[in-house]
């Protein structure tokens, strides 16, 4: 082959491997391909939701007492405070609805409780020595509807006030001795189901998806029965009338809720 012939061959080759190398250098890379992240879930608190709670009351009421007839009965009127406390727990039902971070919605509840107190006073001068008053005060179940406002501080969680109706039941029983025989022992008792109000606030924290815990608190106000006390035969025809004030409670409680 003639020399040319070998550099034409050569070149034809340089030339060749050149626009091979030049269009692979335009051609497009592919990568590895990655799928999207999944998305995020928000809790939402709208829905409908049951649960129970426990917790802890106390409170205090006030009796004001009459002697009848004033002012024939010889002794003026006093007044004897007692402060219930005991261990509540019920359950609760109710329905929320979520605008953005505010949530708001409606609850009722029913309670079982333990909460009482017996208080006796010694009544001194012009009452006769060995003079006694004993007020025992029970409160055996109560409840509440109320309406809930809150607003989340993370999608979690919860923070609320509270407040509407209240309901319960109430005992106030007496004993008043003006004497020390039991000639001149009075005793009555007066129970009914009253009503009155509420208002509270609260914490509220979601897990697990359907489930949430909470904390909250109760200020409770019911009005109480009245009544007049009796005397035991064979005593003077005499009576005792009891002005009983507003039960006034302090609630606290835990709650746990499943989620519809």
């Amino acid at each position: 082959m003639p020399r040319y012939a070998h550099k034409l061959v050569l070149g034809a080759a340089f030339a060749f491997c050149a626009a091979s190398a030049s269009v692979a250098a335009d051609l497009p890379v592919k990568g590895p391909i990655y799928a999207p992240p999944p998305p995020v879930a928000i809790y939402n608190w709208t829905g409908f939701y049951i649960g129970v709670n426990a917790g802890y009351g106390w409170g205090e009421i006030d009796d004001a007492i009459t002697p009848l007839p004033q002012p024939g009965f010889g002794f003026p009127p006093f007044s004897v405070g007692s402060e219930p406390d005991g261990f509540i727990g019920g359950i609760q039902i109710g329905y929320n609805w979520q605008t953005g971070n505010f949530v708001w919605g409606i609850e009722t509840d029913f309670q079982g409780s333990t909460l009482d107190e017996t208080t006796t006073l010694a009544l001194g001068p012009p009452a006769p020595a060995g003079t006694r008053q004993r007020v025992t005060t029970e409160l055996d179940w109560f409840g509440t509807v109320r309406g809930r406002l809150g607003v989340t501080f993370m999608p979690e969680l919860l923070a609320y006030v509270t407040g509407g109706f209240a309901y319960g039941d109430v005992t106030v029983s007496s004993r008043t001795r003006f004497a020390p025989g039991p000639a001149f022992t009075y005793v009555g008792s007066g129970s009914s189901t009253e009503t009155g109000w509420t208002v509270g606030g609260g914490l509220e924290y979601s897990f697990l998806g359907n489930w949430s815990a909470k904390v909250e608190y109760l200020y409770v106000s019911l009005s109480a029965p009245s009544h007049v006390a009796l005397p035991q035969a064979p005593n003077a025809p005499f009576r005792v009338r009891h002005s009983v004030g507003d039960l006034d409670l302090n609630i606290v409680r835990f709650g746990l809720n499943y989620r519809f």
